[in-house]
């Protein structure tokens, strides 16, 4: 009798039910190890994308590089030179003392120092106050821009005290409006506590605030800013006895980094002993005319050795300042 194919039917012992156990622990395994591999991976490319963006980034001391999204995009324009300013220190540097602010004149706030409060002889700063304080005098009428001083106008003196730095003319307009007068303004009117005329005493802080008041010039006529700011803009080279070796440069601090498309409107003020300066400052008002702002930056110093340091600053912010400014 034909009974057909036989069919074999698996058998239901303990051996059965090991068999699938087994399987179903292989099947768990490969399911980890998928897992395990594709987080590797997502794990290697982010690590991959911070390890190229930290590279950049130290490659690139004086651009902050940053990833732009939606949340931290108003967060990128809010310019911080602090590591800028950090970035132009060198180990050249250790044995002298510096301060540096770089202050937004059109928002009217700090965005890089160092050491803002710290105390230093003014030098030849000075005359940069005396001189805005004497157009003052010619507004209101206690100063005669006509009156002789020596060879000069006091009008005359009021230009080559910065734009030269004519020590004379600086001293005998000082004595004509009074050192306690100056220092009465500058302490209640601009609120300049750590600056004196008398003591030759300044702090960086300070001076950018002062420069914020030459940058709004509301005490002085148009015609005495025009003549005041082209002295600060244009210095030519000058032989003064006992002052440098052959002619005085008075743009060969941070000036000089700039590049033309940037207006530089300073006053240096220095003591050098043939050596290394004592104390070299210099203060001004930084145009960028593409981006129509502008910014105060001053530096005040002692015991640097080398022009080229000065100069560097104003190259790093020459770089760094518009890279923010594109961000706005």
């Amino acid at each position: 009798m034909n009974q057909g194919p036989v069919v074999y039917l698996p058998k239901k012992g303990p051996n059965a039910t090991k068999s699938k156990k087994k399987k179903g622990k292989l099947g768990l395994t490969l399911d980890i190890l998928v897992v395990l591999l594709v987080a590797g991976a997502t794990f290697a490319m982010f690590r991959l994308t911070n390890v190229t963006t930290e590279n950049q980034e130290k490659n690139n001391p004086d651009v902050i590089a940053e990833i732009k999204t939606e949340d931290d995009e108003e967060d990128q324009k809010e310019m911080d030179l602090n590591p800028v300013i950090k970035s132009w220190m060198s180990n050249d540097m250790r044995d002298s003392r510096q301060a540096v602010v770089v202050y937004d004149l059109d928002n009217k706030k700090i965005v890089g120092e160092i050491s803002p409060d710290d105390v230093f002889q003014m030098e030849s700063l000075y005359k940069l106050i005396v001189a805005y304080e004497g157009y003052r005098g010619l507004e209101t009428g206690t100063l005669d821009g006509n009156e002789m001083i020596g060879e000069h106008t006091l009008k005359q003196c009021l230009d080559i005290m910065v734009r030269e730095s004519d020590s004379v003319c600086a001293e005998r307009v000082l004595e004509k409006i009074g050192e306690d007068n100056i220092d009465s303004v500058l302490k209640n009117q601009y609120g300049l506590e750590k600056t004196s005329i008398k003591e030759l005493d300044t702090t960086a802080k300070d001076m950018a605030k002062y420069l914020g008041v030459l940058f709004e010039h509301k005490e002085i006529g148009k015609d005495s800013w025009a003549i005041l700011s082209d002295s600060m803009l244009n210095q030519p080279k000058k032989h003064i006895e006992g002052i440098c070796d052959g002619e005085c440069d008075f743009r060969q601090g941070f000036a000089r980094g700039f590049s033309s498309e940037a207006k530089v409107y300073e006053k240096v003020g220095w003591k050098y002993n043939g050596v290394h300066w004592d104390n070299f400052n210099e203060a001004g008002i930084v145009e960028f005319t593409k981006y129509k702002r502008s910014f105060g930056v001053v530096l005040l110093s002692e015991l640097i050795t080398e022009s080229k340091t000065f100069v560097r600053l104003g190259e790093t912010l020459n770089e760094a300042i518009p890279a923010y400014l594109e961000l706005e």
